[in-house]
């Protein structure tokens, strides 16, 4: 199978490339490797920017985003009128040949192979007998034995977690409790808990707040300067929650607000007529690559979500200094990690539209300096280095490879 290089950047000095050529060869797999695409695929774009030095790095993907300054991009083959799930096991096979020589495979995705594996969402056994299933056991049976989709993906999951992986690593403390408490008596191997990581500058002042807004307003008109900037990031829109942040739009209070919406666009279609009412409240920016830019100038990070074992987004705006309003376990893996009021509002629920105002009329009217130190405190436990020095850990570990 011939697999087209797309990008690679790498150092022309001989000494530098003598140099490069020592160090261990990496393999990441991630179908979309992008820092815009998603929670997981910025993670593993970061993690890759963050070890680039100590390894000659290799992306499988079948999109990407920006050239990463000494790791190659490999563009794997992407049958567009396949469904999802066969694509996903025609993406395992290929890169499966394609990294045969490397010393280390580090896979992101539901692959047959790699020996590490992070997992950054719930397995299809916990979505279906899990403690948090959306029915009951029979009709998840049912659901199960009907769905060769889901058959698939039960069967390459085990292999992932029992039969491939020489070690696991869970994105949460909660989605690793979630796991091993539908797969009791299992036999996993050894496993760590590494969240994403983050930057956390210098906290803003004020005036630099009003600055950033003044600025984003002139490059899109559309804003108003004059408002309370509602922040909410998100790919997929329902799974994050903009349901329950439309509904609290709609309470007393808050028409001098206007939400920002950043993320793709594919779910706009299902939401234009609930956008109707609300005019230039609401304003769809689509995807960015300032995203630092938005933190810095707005006022909340509404982040009501129903599912996410932990959101960058949320480390992200700790990181920054911008408050948030997140929804608690089980919805959110990180959440378990911060204290309610202390680093952020956490709601109980991600479909108390009610309560989600009520914390916005709250943090609209409350000096949160104290909240927004205690989170930036937090992030900064988060930082990449520190992040990618466990996973290099992990690597050498696993093929016994000499530091330099």
């Amino acid at each position: 199978m011939k697999i087209a290089v797309i990008a690679e950047a790498s150092s022309v000095a001989g000494g530098e490339a003598s140099a490069s050529d020592s160090l261990p060869r990496l393999a990441i797999l991630m179908r979309h490797f992008s820092p815009t695409s998603g929670g997981a695929e910025a993670y593993a774009y970061r993690l890759a920017e963050q070890l680039r030095h100590r390894y000659r790095i290799t992306a499988f993907s079948q999109t990407f985003g920006p050239p990463i300054e000494g790791v190659t991009f490999q563009q794997m083959p992407w049958v567009r009128w396949l469904p999802r799930w066969l694509n996903q096991w025609h993406y395992s096979l290929s890169t499966a040949h394609a990294t045969r020589e490397f010393d280390v495979v580090h896979s992101h995705e539901n692959t047959h192979h790699g020996q590490v594996q992070t997992l950054h969402v719930q397995t299809v056994r916990s979505n279906l007998f899990g403690p948090n299933a959306k029915r009951a056991v029979w009709a998840g049976a049912l659901k199960l034995i009907t769905s060769p989709r889901l058959w698939f993906y039960r069967c390459i999951e085990n292999l992932r977690l029992f039969r491939v992986a020489s070690h696991l690593v869970f994105a949460s403390a909660e989605l690793q409790r979630d796991t091993q408490a539908v797969f009791r008596n299992c036999a996993f191997p050894p496993q760590s808990v590494i969240a994403p990581g983050t930057n956390a500058p210098k906290l803003p002042e004020s005036d630099a707040q009003l600055a950033a807004k003044a600025e984003l307003a002139q490059q899109l008109p559309a804003l108003d300067a004059t408002r309370p900037w509602l922040l909410f990031v998100a790919n997929d829109w329902h799974k994050k929650g903009l349901p329950c942040v439309l509904q609290a739009l709609r309470e007393p209070g808050l028409a001098h607000c206007q939400l920002l919406i950043i993320g793709k666009t594919e779910q706009l279609s299902q939401f234009r007529t609930q956008f109707a009412p609300f005019k230039d409240r609401i304003q769809v920016v689509g995807p960015v690559n300032n995203l630092p830019e938005f933190y810095a100038a707005a006022t909340l990070l509404l982040h009501p979500t129903t599912q996410d074992a932990y959101p960058m987004v949320v480390l992200e705006a700790f990181g920054h200094g911008l408050p948030v309003i997140t929804t608690g376990a089980p919805f959110n893996g990180l959440a378990a990690e911060i204290t309610n009021n202390i680093h952020a509002c956490v709601m109980p629920s991600p479909h108390d539209s009610k309560a989600l105002h009520r914390a916005i009329l709250k943090a609209l009217t409350t000096d949160l300096t104290a909240q927004r130190q205690a989170a930036h405190q937090f992030a900064q436990t988060h930082a990449w280095p520190h992040i990618a020095d466990q996973y290099d850990e992990i690597f050498r570990t696993i093929k016994n490879i000499a530091k330099k």
